[in-house]
């Protein structure tokens, strides 16, 4: 903007909500300054905006987590700010930093469910959710009651079914009863793991 001098001076006030570097000038009639450079460094973070992938995923595999960091005039915070990482479920890194505003940390489990994850940097946090579903049945547990009893009467029937890192598998497995002596229902789904029969 124009301003005018007293007794030589003219002053002016830059600002700016964009973070970079500005290439100041004065020019008064055929005069021009030489360029100032003026560098406006970014805020503390104000935001952060979590985003996994994938969000729905067989447990013992990996969620990258993606963090983005702005300042209150959405400009990326500066590199090197702490970003931390934390988890309901699972195992993550702790702490990274960021490179152009952005910071990325692994998220894993071996325990069925949905891990909460937070990503924080200063006072400002974002939140996302990912879910870790059972893996493939790799172990059954058979039990029945009585294991002796007189002919024409039942003995009940549960079989528990676990992924290979000892979770309940999906609801809706199917579990195939079979039997060298009488009669069984032939197949029955699992319910939190659990499938049971009648013998």
């Amino acid at each position: 903007s124009a301003t005018t001098t007293s007794n030589g001076v003219a002053t002016a006030v830059l600002t700016s909500t964009v973070k970079g570097t500005a290439s100041v000038t004065a020019v008064a009639g055929a005069a021009t300054s030489s360029a100032t450079n003026v560098t406006f460094n970014p805020d503390v973070p104000a935001t952060v905006s979590l985003v996994a992938s994938p969000t729905s995923l067989t447990v013992g595999n990996t969620s990258a987590l993606t963090a983005t960091v702005t300042d209150q005039y959405g400009n990326t915070v500066a590199d090197g700010t702490t970003v931390t990482f934390t988890t309901s479920l699972g195992s993550i890194q702790s702490a990274t930093t960021t490179s152009n505003g952005v910071a990325t940390a692994v998220l894993t489990s071996t325990v069925s469910g949905t891990a909460n994850v937070t990503a924080a940097a200063g006072a400002a946090s974002g939140t996302t959710s990912v879910t870790f579903n059972p893996d493939v049945p790799a172990s059954l547990g058979l039990v029945a009651n009585p294991t002796s009893l007189t002919v024409g009467s039942t003995s009940a029937l549960t079989a528990t079914v676990t992924d290979q890192y000892g979770n309940a598998v999906v609801n809706g497995t199917v579990v195939n009863f079979t039997t060298s002596l009488g009669s069984i229902q032939n197949a029955t789904t699992t319910s939190n793991g659990v499938a049971t029969a009648v013998l």
